[in-house]
């Protein structure tokens, strides 16, 4: 039984009773923190447990889960198992914490465009600290739910070499010259596939100020300089796909140059990718349930992946990924008001990193920034797309200086907005 099964055994209305016949799992990741001692958001002392081995949070999910204890699920959350939560199991209770008060329920309907939306203003580092709601938005039914972030790989690799199909979303921007034909296509940033025509990135990878323009993109690439990828079992993934862009999109309110707030772009493919004919390219979830949109990420590991593309270096030829701890916003400010790195840091934007080593320079300008999370219909853990790589310090050994992220929930109503299908 794979690991999209296992899950679905969890969440779904039988658990309880379907608990014992899922099998056990393989050694758990980094990021699972099983065994470890933790707290509920009440303050009760607990441990970190798979979800099978306690009863009082597994009795909360024998049916189908309401919104409220879907968030008190993600609250007492430590981490995942493969695809199987692990929860912050309180000793000796026999009874779930109470559930939080329900959350405002959306009216369905999108929200008036405003001159300037609460998203689009220009951020004053206090105001715009909430994510807008999307979970009523009409563009939800663009991005397929049913194929974003398949379950089953091994993603978590801390700087050595990926998984060949770990990353199936991960993008490669290729650039061409507008004064030069001959120039050939160059890659210089990365992007995360959304759905089958839009790949989502940074706003400085499009809004270049040089003579370059995003021309294409490559889908389905692990190493380079290898036309075909395979595992050492043999099993081999087809040659990537270029796919030739149509238009791009860059936040209205990103002023390149200027400020490093709103760095955030689609990019509109010219033609759709076959989900059924490309099985080995598949798009990323997106934080659009309440959830997601609110998750707490301070102290989170959250994985970022590339081949350490930025603007004016080369890279690896393979790629690679790193865990990444969040840092506390107000933390992150601090750093940036040193004197040779004044920078002003926002709620919309995510501070990752900071160890000597392991930053942006790990993943690509516009790359992924993801953490396993509750899909959208609750039953599984999918990798969630939470952030997009900004900008870090020149030097990336820089020790103490985390990298900035765009933080997608914020964007999300910009992103449904935009999108056409």
């Amino acid at each position: 039984m794979g690991g999209r099964g296992r899950a679905l055994l969890c969440w779904a209305a039988l658990c309880s009773s379907l608990a014992a016949a899922v099998p056990a799992p393989a050694p758990a990741p980094a990021l699972s923190r099983e065994g470890e001692d933790c707290r509920t958001p009440r303050g009760e002392a607990g441990t970190c447990r798979n979800i099978n081995a306690c009863p009082s949070l597994l009795a909360l999910v024998a049916q189908r889960p309401s919104q409220e204890n879907l968030s008190l699920l993600n609250n007492l959350r430590c981490g995942f198992h493969g695809s199987v939560p692990i929860v912050c199991c309180t000793d000796g209770s026999s009874q779930p914490p109470a559930p939080a008060p329900p959350p405002t329920r959306p009216t369905g309907r999108p929200n008036p465009p405003p001159t300037q939306s609460m998203t689009d203003r220009p951020p004053d580092g206090q105001a715009n600290s909430t994510p807008p709601d999307v979970s009523g938005h009409p563009n939800l039914k663009l991005l397929p739910q049913e194929y974003c972030s398949p379950p089953g790989n091994d993603r978590i690799v801390n700087g050595k070499e990926a998984d060949i199909l770990a990353y199936p979303w991960i993008a490669r921007l290729g650039y061409l010259s507008r004064s030069s034909t001959s120039r050939p296509v160059g890659y210089h940033c990365g992007g995360s596939l959304i759905n089958s025509r839009y790949v989502l990135t940074a706003a400085h990878c499009i809004a270049t100020r040089t003579n370059l323009y995003v021309a294409t993109v490559k889908l389905g690439e692990h190493t380079i300089d290898k036309p075909i990828d395979c595992r050492v079992n043999g099993t081999c993934n087809p040659p990537p796909i270029d796919i030739d862009v149509e238009r791009t999109e860059v936040h209205p309110l990103y002023k390149p140059g200027v400020a490093t707030h709103h760095d955030i772009a689609l990019v509109r493919l010219s033609r759709p990718v076959d989900f059924r004919r490309e099985e080995f390219v598949r798009p990323v979830c997106l934080p659009v349930t309440r959830e997601n949109l609110n998750l707490r990420l301070d102290g989170q590991a959250l994985v970022a992946a590339g081949w350490g593309l930025t603007e004016d270096n080369v890279g690896s030829n393979v790629l690679k990924d790193v865990i990444l701890t969040v840092v506390p916003l107000d933390k992150c400010k601090q750093v940036f008001e040193r004197p040779g790195l004044q920078t002003e840091i926002v709620p919309q934007q995510l501070c990752a990193g900071g160890e000597a080593g392991k930053n942006a320079c790990n993943g690509d300008s516009g790359g992924p920034l993801v953490m396993d999370a509750l899909s959208a219909d609750g039953l599984e853990s999918k990798a969630v797309l939470f952030g997009i790589v900004s900008f870090g310090h020149n030097t990336c050994t820089t020790e103490g200086v985390p990298g900035v992220y765009t933080r997608v929930a914020f964007y999300m109503k910009w992103v449904l907005d935009t999108m056409t299908p």
